[in-house]
């Protein structure tokens, strides 16, 4: 029985040595071949393929989304992914859309026939290891919307870096930080907004009669002798109001955790800075 492969990559040196490979070794092959994800689609429609060997960079490529649409045409397609990418996150990112397999082209070449045999024999060819930590719900995919520059900008906001600290530390322009800003926030949703304070609690007044009164007096000696600069996450320290607040959209344990990953971040950040300063920032 003729087994029907599409090789989706837009090197044509690659989709030849694919060929060349495998076709001593999978049972009767017939190959198609395309350098783009509208033939794709294309040949999924109209013939019987047995397996789609896709790379994930495409000119025309839509990352996960062409295993949505790949699927939404034949819901058992057999996909196997064949990326440059070797990073366990971007693997977990398409085993969780739904491919039956993911090699690096970095692999040795008898670990790709294996794994494309493996998917026409089994229709699967994933780790327990990664299957398992795809099926985790608490994984986040927020860095896999992002490009590796777009990464590396995320990764200094986080840190507390303005624009002219991250311009100094990638080389790069303040337009262009502003640039890639501007993308991150357009590619992230919006889950929560919380105000955090670095407070100086010597320097903090209470309010009216407070001032006078026993609680306030041990207050202050507590906040002059043992710990005066204090982070404040949620809680306008000034007004005494709450000051965090959650879309109704996101998982609530998801957002706490990036708030406490925010934290920590805003933590080393302020204890950089001099004692005597106020600062005050949003998450």
């Amino acid at each position: 029985m003729t087994q029907n492969i599409l090789i989706v990559d837009d090197h044509s040196i690659v989709r030849a040595g694919i060929e060349i490979l495998l076709s001593d070794k999978v049972d009767n092959p017939f190959f198609y071949e395309t350098d783009c994800f509208e033939k794709c689609l294309y040949f999924v429609s109209n013939y019987a393929i047995d397996l789609v060997i896709l790379d994930i960079n495409l000119p025309d490529g839509l990352k996960t989304m062409m295993i949505t649409k790949i699927r939404t045409i034949n819901p058992d397609q057999k996909i196997l992914i064949f990326s440059a990418h070797e990073e366990d996150e971007v693997k977990i990112k398409y085993i969780k859309a739904g491919v039956n397999g993911f090699v690096s082209k970095l692999e040795d070449e008898q670990k790709f026939i294996d794994a494309v045999i493996e998917v026409l024999n089994s229709g699967n060819c994933i780790s327990n290891d990664l299957l398992s930590r795809a099926n985790d719900m608490s994984f986040i995919e927020i860095k896999d919307k992002l490009s590796s520059r777009e990464n590396e900008v995320a990764n200094l906001m986080i840190q507390g870096y303005g624009n002219l600290e991250i311009s100094n530390e990638l080389s790069l322009k303040m337009s262009t930080v502003s640039t890639y800003k501007n993308r991150i926030f357009e590619k992230q949703e919006l889950v929560g907004i919380a105000l955090s304070q670095f407070l100086d609690l010597n320097s903090l007044e209470s309010f009216g009669e407070r001032d006078k009164c026993l609680k306030t007096v041990v207050r202050n000696f507590v906040f002059k002798n043992f710990c005066s600069h204090v982070l404040f996450i949620g809680n306008n320290m000034l007004t005494g109001q709450n000051a965090i607040a959650l879309s109704s959209k996101t998982n609530t344990t998801d957002a706490l955790q990036a708030l406490k990953q925010a934290t920590v971040a805003l933590k080393k950040k302020y204890k950089s800075l001099s004692r005597s300063r106020l600062a005050r920032s949003m998450i």
